[in-house]
């Protein structure tokens, strides 16, 4: 298992905020292509997250904004690819869920398209 001590999102985000120190919009942009760079990974291999946190994100080394990492498949699920996909199962963490999660609506896998 890969060794990660760089801290999570969350600890890094609050560290700024402590220390009154804005995150850049060239930080912000380079995390964000990093999580979206993951999500797309898992998604073409067919695995939903399903609770996509800042405590669930976490950089490899401290001070490295590149170096980020997704953890904790625990709520994840695998869809067979040829499979339809629907559910209204309420799992996540409250804050961070999506409105349909909480209203218990149906959710269903995104097909994703290269281009």
């Amino acid at each position: 298992m890969e060794k990660l001590n760089g801290g999570s999102l969350n600890k890094f985000i609050y560290r700024r905020k402590i220390l009154n120190l804005p995150i850049l919009e060239n930080e912000t942009s380079i995390i964000m292509k990093q999580i979206f760079e993951a999500l797309y990974f898992i998604h073409v291999k067919n695995y939903m997250h399903r609770d996509l946190k800042p405590e669930n994100i976490l950089f490899q080394k401290p001070n490295n904004i590149n170096s980020i990492k997704l953890i904790d498949f625990g709520l994840g699920l695998k869809i067979d690819s040829g499979d339809y996909f629907a559910s209204n199962e309420r799992c996540g963490t409250y804050p961070y869920m999506a409105p349909e999660l909480i209203e218990s609506k149906n959710y269903t896998k995104v097909y994703l398209q290269d281009g």
